[in-house]
């Protein structure tokens, strides 16, 4: 009797993994047929609403936003971590380079970090997970309004940070989310390289 139960929990499991791996093939062709022009009298509207079946689909929404570069690991969490150095390295990088925030100490800036990226890991798995059709509408610029009002947040709960103007803010936030997209888009094409020469045995 056991025996039988764990069997059929393989078995089901074994079915979800091949549903969503055929979902994520579906959802790549549906890119590769805009990105070669197979589909260019589909209006982008129409794109978004055939995706929108897909997006549906129970636990598909991560593995759509991987693929879109909304995320970078499909495992949230590994995604927070991951986000979370990065966003510590990147913006130290830009603020020895730029020098756009103003902090009268060093652990209130790395604090400011912290709170950054708490605030937009928790936002990013609501929009995500309730509303990722806005997210793939807008081609993911909301998450850079929404990062302009966590910074604005840092005013109040944060005394001593601040930004010279709302200029230098607008600038660092372009800056960091055009730094971190190059990133996250170079590795996802390395990683994609790497995983199909492992799969054809030339690694």
């Amino acid at each position: 009797m056991k025996d039988d139960k764990e069997k059929e929990e393989l078995e089901k499991k074994k079915e979800e993994e091949e549903e969503k791996k055929q979902d994520e093939e579906d959802i790549n062709q549906l890119l590769s047929d805009i990105v070669n022009g197979d589909k260019t009298e589909e209006s982008l509207e129409e794109f978004i609403s055939g995706l929108d079946k897909k997006i549906k689909k129970k636990n598909n929404n991560n593995t759509i936003a991987y693929i879109f570069g909304l995320l970078v690991h499909k495992n949230i969490f590994i995604h927070f971590l991951i986000t979370l150095v990065l966003n510590f390295l990147l913006m130290f990088a830009m603020q020895g380079f730029f020098k756009l925030v103003i902090y009268d100490k060093f652990y209130m800036f790395a604090l400011s970090i912290l709170i950054f990226s708490v605030a937009e890991f928790i936002f990013k798995v609501l929009f995500i997970k309730f509303f990722l059709k806005i997210v793939l509408t807008t081609f993911g610029l909301i998450f850079i309004v929404l990062q302009l009002l966590y910074i604005e947040l840092m005013y109040y709960f944060l005394p001593g940070y601040n930004f010279d103007s709302q200029t230098n803010l607008v600038i660092f936030i372009l800056l960091f989310a055009l730094f971190r997209y190059i990133i996250t888009r170079v590795s996802h094409r390395y990683f994609a390289r790497f995983k199909r020469g492992e799969k054809n045995g030339t690694i």
